[in-house]
């Protein structure tokens, strides 16, 4: 897939349903490749969180999408630190 020119991703990272950090905004090549950086908060829970990226044109699935449509979540889970 080639991604047209301007196409961004959106980085967030989430510790749960109430407690989130500021989006990010990363630019994504047009061979889908990119690299974001996410500041965690000084007030951020330390323990489980998950980082999520929206944008991708495979983030919106019909409710019963057509044979060989497939949709995507990115994320990835981690444990936030000292």
């Amino acid at each position: 897939i080639d991604y047209p020119p301007g196409t961004t991703y959106t980085v967030m990272l989430l510790a749960d349903a109430s407690r989130t950090s500021r989006e990010t905004v990363a630019p994504v090549a047009e061979d889908g490749e990119f690299s974001a950086t996410v500041d965690i908060p000084p007030d951020f829970p330390r323990g489980p969180a998950t980082i999520i990226i929206s944008g991708s044109t495979f983030d919106e699935c019909a409710e019963d999408p057509p044979p060989g449509v497939d949709c995507a979540g990115y994320q990835v889970g981690l444990t936030v630190t000292e």
